[in-house]
Order: structure tokens, then sequence, then C-alpha cells
């Protein structure tokens, strides 16, 4: 049986390559001009992207804008730890220290911004 289907197989192959397929093909040069536009980035329309300053601005915003919610929720994570210490000196250092490196964090973050504020107006640059 095996014989028979080998045997099918190989005059089916031989038939294939016996038969030929003559096709016209016309090969054409034809220019077009191509480009591949992402979609623009943060919200620019496509294929036009911002400068170093644009990405820079809108990051600094970002932080800007997330820093008093991550200082509200430090302030409020330290003072319940501190709440909840039931007067172990460890836990209310703990308690504390969270508060406190809020505090300084936003501390210099606007100190820091206020440097790069003095420092763009005096030389001319973008606008915090």
């Amino acid at each position: 049986m095996k014989k028979i289907f080998f045997l099918i197989f190989a005059l089916l192959i031989l038939l294939a390559s016996i038969t030929e397929v003559q096709a016209d093909v016309k090969v054409t040069w034809e220019e077009k001009q191509l480009r591949v536009c992402p979609p623009g980035i943060f919200g620019g329309p496509p294929c036009q992207y911002p400068d170093i300053q644009t990405i820079i601005q809108k990051i600094i915003n970002l932080i800007l804008e997330i820093a008093p919610l991550v200082l509200v929720i430090l302030i409020i994570v330290g003072g319940f730890i501190y709440m909840l210490s039931t007067f172990k000196p460890d836990v209310i250092k703990t308690g504390h220290r969270y508060i406190q490196w809020a505090v300084y964090g936003y501390f210099i973050l606007l100190l820091i911004t206020l440097i790069f504020t003095f420092i763009s107006a005096i030389f001319g640059g973008p606008k915090l």
C-alpha cells in the first residue's frame, strides 16, 4: 500500500515538473514617497515631533501637578503611622520621618522651580 502512494506521489511530482506555465510578467518602475507617520507625541499631529524644550516643559508640569498629591498622601500615611504607634519610639520616629521628608521634598521641589524660573528670566529661556 505504501508503494502505491509513493508511486502516485512520484508521478504527480514528475507531471508537475514537466508542465511549464508561462506567464508574462511586466516590471515597471514607479517612484512613490513613503512616510511612516507614528501618532503625534503629547497630543500633537502625526509626523510632527515636539522639540526637547517642550518635552522637558511637559515633564516639569507633570511633576509639579503630582507633587502636592504625593505630599498630602505622605503626610496622611505618616500621621496614621504616628497615631497607630501605640507609644513605640521606633514607630513614632518612622511616622515623624514620613512627614518630615515629605515636607523637605516638597520644599526642595519648590526651591528648584524658583531657581529655574530665575535662571530662565535672567537668560531669557522658556517660562515654567
